[in-house]
């Protein structure tokens, strides 16, 4: 990989005064090959350290319930209950045509408080951000989705990537109307569900938030680099 990058550095024609490097283990091999190669220019930036809350799967649905705490655990029973009723469902997507896909998730997108307040994944700059990771993640059957549904309409989604025995969540959302429903919770949980099922060892929900708290058990810090050229 850092060969990959010199030599893509090397050959632009761009002026490029830096590139900035995130999601490197503090002691992992991709640190100390991009200090080897670019000696003196690897500059860490403490402001981009970014924290993340990691899942364990092991034991099942059942197990990752019983480690919540029970106020909480009483809550994702009631859940699952719910899910069992007649007024939602949950539809697990491993493969489908990429551009259907997209349309599910920004029609959700569209009435989720981020897209009501132009911050969700259907903003032009996230939409070419994402459109294009769902193509290759789809094509390489490393995609994986979760949508919430009431009657034949889609109301949540939560998707992310498999990596190894890694599931890495990447975005999640519901309609706002829903709110009260607990629904971002509802979408974590059956997509939980699927992926003990798929024998998945390890949810890494991603960026520190207190709902993101609930559910994990460990935090894992990664690191960004300035490569001052």
């Amino acid at each position: 990989v850092v060969g990959g990058l010199a030599a893509a550095l090397s050959q632009t024609n761009k002026p490029i005064d830096y590139v900035l490097i995130s999601g490197l283990k503090p002691a992992g091999g991709l640190r100390g090959a991009l200090e080897d190669r670019f000696s003196g220019r690897v500059v860490q930036d403490p402001e981009r350290s970014i924290t993340r809350c990691i899942a364990s799967l092991d034991g099942g649905l059942d197990g990752v319930i019983a480690r919540r705490s029970s106020k909480f655990r009483a809550t994702l029973r009631r859940l699952h209950r719910r899910l069992r009723d007649e007024e939602f469902s949950a539809d697990v997507i491993v493969s489908d045509d990429p551009d259907r896909v997209m349309a599910r998730i920004l029609s959700v997108e569209q009435k989720s408080w981020k897209g009501l307040t132009e911050q969700g994944i259907d903003h032009p700059v996230l939409d070419r951000f994402y459109r294009p990771m769902v193509n290759r993640l789809l094509a390489k059957d490393r995609f994986r989705a979760l949508f919430i549904r009431r009657g034949e309409e889609d109301v949540a989604y939560a998707f992310g990537a498999i990596y190894g025995e890694t599931f890495r969540g990447l975005q999640l959302s519901y309609d706002a109307r829903f709110k009260h429903v607990g629904l971002g919770h509802m979408a974590q949980l059956a997509l939980v569900e699927h992926l003990c099922q798929e024998g998945i060892g390890k949810y890494d929900l991603g960026m520190d938030m207190p709902y993101k708290q609930k559910w994990a058990e460990t935090q894992f810090t990664t690191d960004s680099v300035w490569l001052v050229l």
